[in-house]
């Protein structure tokens, strides 16, 4: 555990505060959308047909592979554990941007969760 914290904060040291806030902005709005997709999988796909919860369950899964590890925070992905959502991608995205990510993921699955319950 000590390991884990002593590599959280050498990851944020080179970060402004700015970047810093703009990222712990970006780890509360992907917790948002592991709350509203795990809310989804338990609460509103028991009333759909077997293709209806295929097709929604395929869609729940790209979007959270589209969720990456937040610099210097752990992805809790609940079924995901050893999975590799780390930054080893080709594209490096600002603190911004990976902000706007989040707010465009959350704003998808809620999307979803009030079609779902219209």
């Amino acid at each position: 555990m000590a390991l884990l914290m002593a590599g959280l904060l050498f990851s944020c040291q080179g970060m402004s505060k700015e970047e810093k806030e703009i990222l712990a902005k970006a780890y509360e709005t992907q917790k948002e959308v592991i709350e509203v997709i795990e809310s989804i999988e338990e609460d509103l796909m028991s009333g759909l047909s077997e293709q209806e919860r295929d097709s929604l369950h395929t869609l729940i899964e790209e979007i959270e592979e589209s969720l990456v590890e937040i610099e210097g925070y752990e992805l809790e992905l609940e079924g995901h554990e050893g999975h590799d959502h780390s930054h080893d991608h080709d594209v490096e995205l600002t603190a911004e941007e990976t902000l706007a990510v989040q707010q465009e993921l959350l704003r998808q699955v809620n999307q979803i969760k009030s079609d779902l319950t219209k």
